[in-house]
């Protein structure tokens, strides 16, 4: 039965197919283990989470103009759909060589056709295991996955041995609730809001600091935050009502102004929009909205940045549930302009269990998380937050940004980062 996408996965959908890269949505977990697992269980494990959710064994098609997803019953699949793909390494399988190999299998494209739309890759050596759970943005996002990762590991587990697990409300549901926003008052009324909202972008010429930026290669960087720094920011959160978004989209707007001579900087904010009745769905149910932080801040003008920017997001949240391809699309028509890109770069957190790599979805199986950080291919800057336990890794993937001068590389802008950050904790403590 032939379902109508969303507003997210047809846009995830078309940059799949006009990108270079077609693992460009690809979200993938790892895990190392050092001692021999069951193998057969896990498998089995996996096959009944993809019986469980039927969104993960979908294809894609255009039916009478518009993008629609059809699952297929995973049972009824044969061995040609390559659910689970095993292999017996030669050599000693280390800690590092399981990082490589996750990073290859999260390269491995998906066939958004065909389906299914999900796989576990599965490597053996000397009693060590390598594990890599594959999906396509398409039919996950961060939540939704992180539910499959935990119940894959229930699954392996055998916590839910003979039981079936509860079921979850299909995707249609979040899409259905969509289509009824988009055709009612609100979603007129968002379209409006952010028109007006995003009118200074109009006036503001973005080809000469970010040039073809898609065709690109981003470079990556990443800077563990001291301890006395990570306190420093979560104070300045307290004392500025904020969250510690709001600051490091701040910061990160002046790296790029500074960088591209921009006095405003539009920052993406990805943002789920579950609520009680698509809470446990599996499918992309998020959003991203665009922010305005104005740049060139001179000392003790920050703060007022970083309240400036919550007070817009509280406003913008009011609006969420118009998608960002109609909000842009919104934009664009009334301005009269061109579409073109309006994000600049977008900051996004991940939080992980703790410190120690240890995931505890595995249920105490000794699991190492080996998993990649998430990327974000549609903006030409992404600053990726992540959590662990106590801990808090910033890692940065920019394209080189710049006009007149050398084009300043991941590298520079991390530490470009790393001195305005310094300076805002310093002159708001």
């Amino acid at each position: 039965m032939l379902s109508p996408a969303s507003a997210i996965q047809t846009a995830m959908w078309v940059e799949s197919l006009e990108g270079d890269d077609p693992s460009l949505y690809n979200v993938t977990a790892g895990w190392f283990f050092e001692s021999a697992i069951d193998v057969q269980r896990l498998r089995q494990a996996f096959t009944e989470l993809v019986r469980n959710h039927s969104i993960l064994t979908s294809r894609f098609v255009i039916e009478s103009g518009c993008l629609c997803f059809e699952s297929t019953d995973a049972a009824a699949m044969g061995a040609e759909t390559d659910l689970v793909r095993t292999e017996e390494h030669a050599g000693p399988l280390s800690l590092r060589s399981a990082q490589d190999w996750v990073q290859t299998c999260s390269a491995h494209p998906f066939d958004l056709e065909t389906g299914p739309l999900v796989r576990l890759h599965i490597r053996s050596s000397s009693g060590a295991v390598a594990v890599a759970l594959a999906a396509h943005h398409l039919v996950v996002d961060a939540v939704s996955f992180e539910h499959l990762v935990r119940e894959l590991g229930q699954r392996h587990a055998g916590k839910h041995a003979g039981m079936a697990f509860d079921p979850v409300p299909g995707y249609g549901v979040f899409v259905e609730a969509q289509q009824r926003f988009l055709q009612g008052h609100a979603a007129q009324e968002a379209r409006a809001y952010w028109s007006e909202y995003l009118a200074p972008l109009a006036s503001i010429e973005r080809r000469a600091p970010f040039g073809r930026w898609r065709e690109q290669q981003p470079l990556q960087e990443r800077r563990q935050l001291a301890p006395a720094e990570l306190n420093r920011l979560l104070r300045l959160s307290a004392q500025l009502h904020c969250t510690p978004f709001q600051i490091l989209s701040v910061v990160l707007a002046g790296c790029i102004g500074e960088a591209a001579a921009l006095s405003l900087v539009c920052i993406g904010y990805p943002i789920s929009l579950r609520e009680p009745a698509t809470a446990a769905v599996i499918g992309p149910v998020l959003n991203t909205l665009p922010l305005l932080v104005r740049t060139g801040a001179g000392n003790g003008e920050r703060a007022a940045l970083i309240q400036a920017a919550r007070d817009d997001l509280l406003m913008a949240l009011e609006h969420v549930q118009l998608p960002f391809s109609e909000l842009t699309k919104a934009f664009f028509v009334a301005h009269q302009q061109p579409a073109r890109d309006l994000v600049a770069g977008v900051v996004s957190f991940v939080v992980r269990a703790s410190s120690d790599g240890v995931n505890p979805a595995l249920d105490g199986q000794g699991a190492v998380n080996i998993s990649p950080l998430p990327v974000s291919p549609k903006f030409p800057v992404s600053l990726h937050v992540v959590r662990q336990g106590s801990d808090m890794l910033i890692e940065l993937e920019s394209v080189p940004l710049g006009r007149t001068q050398a084009p300043l590389t991941a590298r520079r802008l991390m530490e470009a980062l790393a001195d305005l950050l310094d300076e805002c904790l310093l002159e708001t403590s």
